[in-house]
């Protein structure tokens, strides 16, 4: 049942309706919903919560009922689908298949099977797409694709894909096939490379590793035949970030509801 709520223009069959607490709802229609749904906290705009999909033309925001739960969110023209929402300020957005988000602020960005967001992460003028997964970072005006993975990063006017990016800040390059871990780059093509500490260290599967600038400039480097030849996910694992702070923890929105005895 919906309460402490302003719903104008809206069809919220009883059957359907799912549980909204202190939401501002605005040209909305609910159906086909189950006990699972609920909206907390939320701000709406044009929005629609069907288990049918909309014309690429519409103006409404299709939600989809399969276990989505939205918290404390201001949402706006925004598509989410098969999604679990926390904390989370989204403009204009697409979130498709992301499994989990928690504490991400979002604005004209788009997501598609993301992995998963987690932390304090924003997302600005980006696309994230390809079950990447970002936490605890900073994307904007950036694509991140492929099963990208990025952990206490900046990423500035970037593409990357298939990369995996730890404590690292890049402006400005592009990035494919890589391992990144607390080096910082600007202006760079980035290939098959794996970078520690601002060193060359090794490469990713047997190929060349490429290293030069957005104008074609090559860097002098390490020859790839005298680098160590690992799998992405083995560089990273070989890693370990110790930081506590990045374990994630319940809060009070998290925990079930305290038991209340019969009276």
């Amino acid at each position: 049942m919906d309460k402490k709520s302003a719903i104008s223009n809206n069809s919220l069959p009883g059957s359907s309706t799912p549980s909204i607490s202190r939401s501002s709802i605005n040209h909305c229609s609910f159906n086909g919903l189950n006990a699972a749904d609920s909206i907390h906290r939320s701000e709406l705009d044009s929005v629609n919560v069907f288990r049918k999909t909309f014309p690429e033309s519409s103006r409404v925001t299709p939600i989809s009922p399969a276990n989505t739960t939205i918290r404390r969110s201001k949402i706006s023209h925004t598509v989410i689908a098969n999604s679990y929402v926390r904390r989370c300020k989204l403009a204009n957005c697409e979130l498709i298949d992301v499994c989990s988000a928690k504490s991400l602020d979002a604005n004209d960005s788009k997501f598609d099977n993301v992995r998963s967001i987690r932390g304090h992460t924003s997302v600005r003028n980006s696309t994230v797409t390809g079950q990447s997964t970002l936490n605890r970072s900073k994307v904007n005006g950036s694509s991140v694709t492929d099963e990208s993975c990025l952990r206490r990063s900046h990423l500035e006017d970037v593409r990357i894909a298939r990369s995996r990016v730890k404590r690292s800040e890049l402006r400005n390059c592009d990035v494919s096939d890589c391992v990144i871990i607390k080096t910082n780059f600007t202006d760079m093509i980035l290939r098959y490379g794996v970078w520690k500490n601002g060193k060359l260290v090794g490469r990713v599967g047997d190929n060349e590793v490429v290293m030069m600038t957005q104008d074609g400039q090559n860097i002098d480097h390490v020859p790839s035949e005298r680098l160590v030849t690992q799998d992405a996910k083995v560089w990273a694992d070989d890693d370990p970030d110790s930081d506590s702070s990045d374990k994630e923890s319940l809060d009070s929105d998290d925990l079930p509801p305290p038991y209340k005895p019969w009276s």
